[in-house]
Order: structure tokens, then C-alpha cells, then sequence
């Protein structure tokens, strides 16, 4: 069961995904953030978390501006998720496999829902088990089912018409606009909330298997789960801000991670002390951790990972490179393929 002493939340990836959502369907970004006080800029680290009652009101504005009573179903129909979802059912063997593996993360989509799956004859049903159903949730969860249905779609490449869609609040008089957005039959004041499958309809395998791939988005995702609804430690925030500043090829030095932090050097080193690590610690951590997901990579030539890290040049990466692990880099991209 949920503490009900944590406030419930959403996934900051998810929020960003319904913003450009919403902006899909004709909604003002800006005003709609200004209107619930969201700042959109806050969104895109992976442990980021949106008070679900915030979206909430981000639907009901959305609906206000709109006059669109449907806006949670139609922002979904024309989703593109991000995140671990879109990855695992892309990169499974299997549709079947990849919604397992992304629902067992569904927590992170929202901290309070659990998504399971039950089998009857020939049929499977997505269920949303929502432990705190807060007043004026139906947007967002016709927005998640939804969307869920047009992730699968786009990783299958075609059209998979449901058996059915559920949903426990009652109908507000859009029962023909709802079963036109989800093509099959709706049926509300239902017993759940969630979506039937024709078993053979997930057999089929996704565009772009690649089980290397799933196998380190789920460890990624495990990782992410393990911390996500907790409050996060300096190293985690500045690991994450390492990240990010190798991402944008900036200068990975401790005056600039400790501006983007919002703090003085001297407080991110007291810090840092407090929890037993430095800033040199977490910067090499995360370098190695970057270089080797790149060296995974056969078609990513090492002298591009050493440009993309900040060395100065291939001799520099090799040497710390052979610090952190005791292999070259060509060593240890030899190696990899046979312990996968």
C-alpha cells in the first residue's frame, strides 16, 4: 500500500510527454504551466517527480481553455511517450515481453499505480490499479490508457484494435467520442480501469528487437525505480548534473556543476564530505559509466568516446580508462560482446 503521509506523483519524463502532448492538440504550453505553477524546466533529469495533484489541474485547465471534455483520451490518442516504456516494448522480442517489462516499472510513471496483467482465454487485460484515486482523475487515466494503447501501436508499426476499454468513473456523456478515439467498445462505471488485448495481437514481434538494448534500459530503469520516489542524495543530483554536462559537451569542472546545482564550490564540498564522497569521485564514476555504455557500442569509434567525455585525446582516455577498470579500451570493448 502507498504511505499516504508521501504526497502521490508522476514521472517528470511522463509530465513533459503530456505537455507536448497537450501542445499536439492545440494547448498554450506556457499558459497551461503558468496556470498550475510547473515549471517545465525541471522535468527532464530521470528522478524528477510532478505532484499528481498538479497534473490533474494541468488536465482540468487544459479542459477549461479547450472546451474539450475529452482532453485526457485525445492528448493520449497523439502521445509519443518517452522514457523506459517506449524503449522495452520497441527492443523485446516480443509485444507481450516488452509491456511485462515496462509495467514493471509503472511506478515511475506514477507512484501510486501498479500495472498487472490477467489472462483469460485468449484475451489479456492491462489493469491500472490506482491506490489513491483522487478527485478529477479521469483525465489522467483515460490519458495514460490511451497512451499506453499508442505505444504499442507505434512499436508493433500497425494498427491493434482492443477488445475493450474499462474505466470506473462513470460516463459524462462521451461514450460515442471515446470508443471513436479507442476504435472498440467502452465500457465506464466499470469494475477497473484498463484495456483487453487479443493474445495474439502481442505475440508479434516489435519493429526493432534488440535484447543487448532491453537488457540495459531495464537495468537503467531498475536503477532509476530504486531511487526515484525518495528524496535524492547530493552524489545522485550531481551525478545526474555530470551527466547532463556531458551530454551538452560542457566543461565538467566543480564550479559549473556546483552553479547548476544552485550552490557555492564550498557547499557542494561540504557536502559531498557529509556523504562520504568528492567531486572527483562521482565526476570518474559517471566518465566510466558513460564510456562504457559507448564502448558497448561497435559502431562508436573510441576516439569519439574520448571526445565526447572531454579528454584531450585518445592517450588520455586510454590511460584513465585503464584506471578505472584495468583494460583498454579495446580490451574491454573486445570483451563485452561475450559477457552479455
Amino acid at each position: 500500500m502507498a504511505d499516504s503521509t508521501v504526497k502521490p506523483t508522476i514521472g517528470g519524463i511522463q509530465t513533459l510527454d503530456l505537455l507536448r502532448a497537450l501542445e499536439r492538440i492545440g494547448g498554450d504550453r506556457e499558459r497551461l504551466c503558468r496556470a498550475v505553477g510547473l515549471d517545465p524546466s525541471t522535468l527532464d533529469a530521470p528522478e524528477a517527480r510532478v505532484p499528481t495533484e498538479v497534473v490533474i489541474a494541468l488536465f482540468h485547465e487544459a479542459e477549461r481553455l479547450g472546451g474539450d471534455a475529452l482532453v485526457g483520451l485525445h492528448a493520449g490518442s497523439c502521445s509519443e511517450p518517452g522514457g523506459f516504456t517506449g524503449y522495452l516494448l520497441l527492443s523485446r522480442d516480443r509485444l507481450i515481453d516488452g509491456l511485462r517489462s515496462a509495467h514493471r516499472f509503472s511506478r515511475l510513471v506514477a507512484s501510486t499505480m501498479q500495472i498487472r496483467h490477467v489472462e483469460e482465454g485468449d484475451t489479456l487485460s492491462v489493469v491500472y490499479d490506482d491506490e489513491v484515486l483522487l478527485p478529477g482523475r479521469h483525465h489522467g487515466i483515460e490519458y495514460f490508457v490511451m497512451a499506453g494503447l499508442r505505444s504499442l501501436q507505434r512499436a508493433a508499426g500497425e494498427a491493434i484494435r482492443p477488445v475493450a476499454a474499462h474505466f470506473r468513473h462513470p460516463d459524462r456523456g462521451q461514450l460515442a467520442g471515446a470508443e471513436q478515439a479507442f476504435d472498440c467498445p467502452v465500457r465506464f462505471s466499470s469494475a477497473y480501469d484498463g484495456i483487453v488485448y487479443r493474445r495474439d495481437d502481442l505475440e508479434r514481434p516489435p519493429r526493432f528487437p534488440n535484447p543487448v538494448i532491453a537488457a540495459q534500459v531495464e537495468r537503467f530503469a531498475a536503477a532509476t525505480a530504486a531511487r526515484a520516489l525518495v528524496p535524492p542524495t547530493l552524489r545522485s543530483r550531481l551525478a545526474d548534473e555530470v551527466r547532463a554536462m556531458v551530454a551538452s559537451a560542457e566543461s565538467i569542472d566543480r564550479a559549473t556543476a556546483a552553479r547548476r546545482l544552485g550552490m557555492s564550490e564550498r557547499t557542494l564540498k561540504r557536502g559531498l564530505a557529509d556523504e562520504s564522497t568528492t567531486f572527483r569521485e562521482v565526476r570518474e564514476e559517471v566518465l566510466r559509466e558513460v564510456a562504457e555504455a559507448m564502448l558497448a557500442s561497435p559502431g562508436v569509434k573510441v576516439e569519439a568516446v574520448a571526445f565526447t567525455l572531454g579528454f584531450a585525446g585518445l592517450a588520455a582516455f586510454s590511460k584513465s580508462f585503464r584506471r578505472w577498470t584495468g583494460l583498454s579500451p579495446s580490451a574491454y570493448r573486445a570483451r563485452v560482446p561475450a559477457e552479455s
